[in-house]
């Protein structure tokens, strides 16, 4: 089996990801370490209200920890692995802590006027 098929990145993708993960993890680490006002300025511009005090009191940058999963995180969003008009593969999810299958969701035949989608992590 291939690193690949394991969702561990192989080298030409770490390659290719490394600039931009790098600049990212730079931004966080710098923004980190510098003075609140200046901060807070900063990170005004993607974050409001609770999560932006949240942020302001805590430390996000972790080292090479962060650096890998950062890279980890890129790959994972540079691969899709679903492919459009793929059935849905059975799933259940839960709505209001009721299960959901979500392969009833979608029409016999594999096709529909309207697609699924389908969008898991923060939506804020």
């Amino acid at each position: 089996m291939s690193a690949r098929g394991l969702g561990i990145p192989d080298f030409w993708s770490i390659v290719k990801l490394t600039p931009t993960v790098t600049l990212q993890w730079l931004f966080i680490t710098v923004v980190d370490a510098l003075p609140r006002p200046l901060k807070r300025m900063l990170l005004a511009r993607r974050l409001s209200g609770p999560r932006l005090e949240r942020r302001l009191k805590g430390h996000a940058a972790g080292g090479l920890r962060m650096f890998k999963a950062l890279l980890r995180m890129a790959h994972v969003s540079s691969n899709p692995s679903a492919q459009i008009g793929q059935r849905i593969p059975r799933c259940t999810v839960y709505e209001g802590g009721l299960p959901i299958d979500l392969s009833n969701w979608q029409p016999s035949g594999g096709s529909s006027s309207v697609p699924l989608v389908l969008n898991f992590g923060s939506c804020s």
